[in-house]
């Protein structure tokens, strides 16, 4: 038990030292100007899912969600002031 907690107390100290690099590279954008920071999801079908549902999640779904939203062309954000978030979802 002592051995899984300490690979769970490491895994905690990487992930706050990554979030706080994401904190402070969105606060050098911020001391820059205007900064628009725009939400993006990723869906992915599980390896052992079924073929008809790995088909319509990794293919057809990922040709909608590039074809018909695009929120920053939509909105006209310049490119230098985007900045990216997201997840991945696995189905």
């Amino acid at each position: 038990m002592v051995v899984v907690n300490e690979q769970a107390s490491k895994m905690n100290i990487e992930e706050l030292a990554k979030i706080e690099e994401e904190q402070k590279v969105i606060q050098r954008e911020a001391e820059k100007g205007v900064v628009y920071i725009l939400g993006e999801a990723e869906v992915v079908a599980l390896p052992q899912s079924s073929l008809l549902k790995k088909i319509v999640v990794n293919y057809i779904y990922s040709f909608l969600r590039k074809n018909f939203m695009q929120g920053e062309k939509m909105l006209s954000i310049p490119h230098g002031k985007l900045l990216k978030v997201g997840i991945s979802y696995e189905i």
